[in-house]
């Protein structure tokens, strides 16, 4: 009987270490994957030029928001772009996804942008901002902050709180 009950111990210690070994590849594979992306967004910042080009392209981007231009707007997003609403966790991902929110989008709504920042490795950026009427009577500002990738657009987080006229 204590055989058996051996053999099993065995056999199960035997699964377990199995387990262990594919779950260190797992994390070895991860951590490669991040140092990997690390480098390449280094790298494809760097290519770039400058976080000048950065400001022209979020100004132009702002633009297209100001025109309501839904293929202009989600034009300015990686392919994996997500555009993204903190305080309500709403969120477009995609191009079509943000070209349809940005086409309805409410007529007349006036929106401002102001300062732009990008970081400097050109990885982050953030605007600040004033949209009337999005809401009719409504007055909203805020902080946008970017995740961008060279000179795409990888995330936009919209931090709003509505503002008394």
């Amino acid at each position: 009987m204590q055989t058996v009950d051996t053999r099993s111990q065995i056999e199960q210690a035997r699964k377990v270490e199995r387990v262990n070994r594919r779950l260190i590849a797992l994390v070895v594979v991860l951590a490669l994957a991040l140092i990997g992306l690390g480098v390449w967004l280094a790298l494809d910042a760097f290519v770039l030029g400058g976080e000048g080009d950065l400001e022209a392209m979020l100004t132009d981007y702002h633009e297209a928001w100001q025109d309501l231009d839904p293929d202009r707007v989600a034009s300015f997003f990686a392919p994996a772009g997500a555009f993204r609403f903190v305080a309500t966790g709403e969120a477009y991902i995609g191009s079509d996804a943000i070209a349809e929110y940005v086409a309805g989008y409410p007529q007349g709504a006036v929106m401002e942008f102001g300062d732009i920042a990008v970081s400097e490795s050109g990885a982050f950026a953030t605007a600040t901002y004033r949209w009337e009427d999005v809401v009719p009577g409504t007055v909203f500002e805020g902080v946008s902050v970017f995740g961008l990738v060279g000179d795409e657009i990888l995330h936009h987080y919209v931090h709003a709180w509505a503002a008394a006229e």
